[in-house]
């Protein structure tokens, strides 16, 4: 097993399992607590799901099933000029069946369950499977978490928003590129700082954690929500391997997560 692949369909697998804003140092100090195999690092061809997409599904891929936790990539709609149909043989919305309103999020029993479900349906076909998690929002015991509005593909509300609080889109785009302009003259090392500095409310769920918790709950909150994924990550691969011991399981993941920013700019 490895994590975070240049080039992840050059890659020999037979199941491909992406966590969602996976750090390698995080993974590499965790995953041992949950998994065997072979441990190997790559630098991701994006900072985002999006760039990552459209960096690693360049063709169509009719031997691939994707179930996808995260509706940047779904079967309905074109998202910012990617279509997850035109690149695969079947996606699987979990985004939008087992949206959990409660978290915000896709909770990763519930990938496991349709998973598991699909397995010995798509005969000689492999399959990518997206978790949401360690991104935010957390799932963790030891900290309470706001999570993501529901998805809606027709309103372009893609893991967007915090829910409980409504923001003028409009406004939210101008104040985005002031912070972006401040942040490029040195004026701001974080976009998040304009928002706190008007008393704004926060505009994604893990700029809602760190305001509640600072910096070191934050990195805290993230190592649980891996540890947390990556238990059922662990059930699942048990399960694949007692149906086919020989299928090869690649783990890796989209992107990472800037945890790193000074406590000054982050309190």
């Amino acid at each position: 097993m490895s994590v975070q692949s240049n080039d992840l369909m050059a890659e020999d697998w037979d199941v491909l399992i992406i966590l969602d804003a996976c750090r390698y140092d995080y993974f590499a100090r965790t995953y041992r607590d949950f998994l065997s195999g072979k441990l190997e690092k790559r630098r991701s061809l994006g900072s985002s799901t999006p760039e990552w997409r459209v960096e690693t599904f360049k063709k169509s891929y009719e031997d691939i099933v994707y179930i996808s936790g995260n509706p940047y990539i779904n079967s309905r709609s074109k998202v910012k000029g990617f279509a997850g149909s035109d690149h695969f043989f079947r996606v699987i919305d979990v985004w939008e069946s087992h949206w959990d309103a409660m978290a915000g999020t896709v909770h990763p029993k519930d990938m496991n369950e349709v998973s598991k479900k699909l397995f010995g349906k798509f005969e000689g076909k492999k399959f990518i499977i997206h978790y949401l998690q360690p991104h935010a929002p957390y799932l963790s015991r030891n900290f309470s978490s706001t999570g993501f509005l529901r998805p809606d593909l027709n309103e372009n509300v893609i893991l967007d928003g915090v829910k409980g609080i409504k923001n003028n889109k409009l406004f939210e785009l101008l104040l985005m590129d002031f912070g972006h302009v401040l942040k490029k003259i040195g004026l701001l090392r974080n976009v998040w700082d304009v928002r706190a500095a008007m008393n704004l409310p926060p505009l994604t769920p893990m700029d809602a954690f760190r305001r509640e918790y600072g910096l070191d709950g934050l990195r805290n909150a993230y190592h649980d929500n891996l540890r947390i994924v990556l238990e059922y990550v662990s059930k699942l691969c048990n399960f694949i391997l007692n149906i086919d011991d020989t299928k090869n399981i690649v783990i890796s993941s989209d992107h990472g997560e800037l945890l790193h920013l000074p406590r000054s700019r982050l309190e």
